[in-house]
């Protein structure tokens, strides 16, 4: 076992081991601990939260869903007031990174499914949703509005003593999703015969239609630039 100990007057924790073997490089290496998963993030209070709203996606808490991060303040207030253990703020600090990486993951992933279902919907044919409704087929020809325009405002997240922008990590991971979805279109019509061009054709419109939508909120990148990429011109 491990232990660190820490005085709080600005020096490095001093890392001790306690178990009783030859100790080896490992027991006093800081970099080798740092690397070990300590707290797994699915035990942690504030993630929990965070990621029972992400996967719900109930639209009246989604706007609330930094509320928990916010936790991470205060636990990092206490470590470096109260308890006055700075490795206890590193813990902190390592969880946070963790979280909010994969909070921006998840999020941006919906949000992009979300403004896709939006733009398919949009370009679904009317006399289909007609003949569906008379042969009693119940289906959600619109996806519910799940309130992601604010979060998707959010430029200015504090979290640690650092604003975190929200939107431009976002705009990030939605540029690289949208140049995906592209090349995998095209990819689909060239493995396919010419009557794939329908298809093709339905896909690059629901694409485009999808990036006006989102272009509303997100600095995102040209869609013909994008487009000319995917297909390698």
């Amino acid at each position: 076992m491990i232990q660190k100990r820490n005085i709080f007057s600005g020096r490095l924790a001093v890392l001790k081991c306690t178990v009783r073997h030859q100790h080896n490089e490992e027991c006093s290496d800081l970099i080798t601990m740092e690397k070990r998963i300590q707290f797994p993030i699915e035990m942690s209070m504030p993630w929990i939260l965070t990621d029972h709203i992400l996967r719900t996606k109930e639209p009246s808490m989604m706007e609330y869903v930094l509320y928990p991060l916010d936790l991470y303040n205060d636990s990092a207030l206490y470590a470096l007031t109260i308890f006055r253990k700075q490795f206890l703020y590193d813990e902190v600090e390592a969880e946070v990174n963790l979280c909010f990486d994969q909070f921006v993951y998840k999020l941006s992933e919906q949000v992009f499914a979300h403004y896709k279902q939006l733009a398919g919907s949009i370009y679904l044919d009317k006399r289909f949703r007609v003949e569906c409704e008379v042969l009693g087929f119940n289906f959600q020809s619109y996806p519910r509005n799940n309130r992601y325009e604010t979060l998707l405002k959010q430029r200015h997240v504090q979290l640690l003593g650092r604003s975190i922008d929200l939107n431009k990590l976002i705009t990030q991971r939605i540029n690289a999703d949208m140049q995906k979805s592209l090349e995998l279109a095209i990819c689909r019509f060239e493995a396919s015969d010419i009557t794939g061009v329908v298809e093709l054709e339905a896909l690059l419109s629901v694409n485009k239609l999808c990036h006006k939508l989102l272009s509303k909120w997100l600095a995102l990148d040209d869609f013909d630039a994008m487009l000319k990429e995917a297909n390698h011109n």
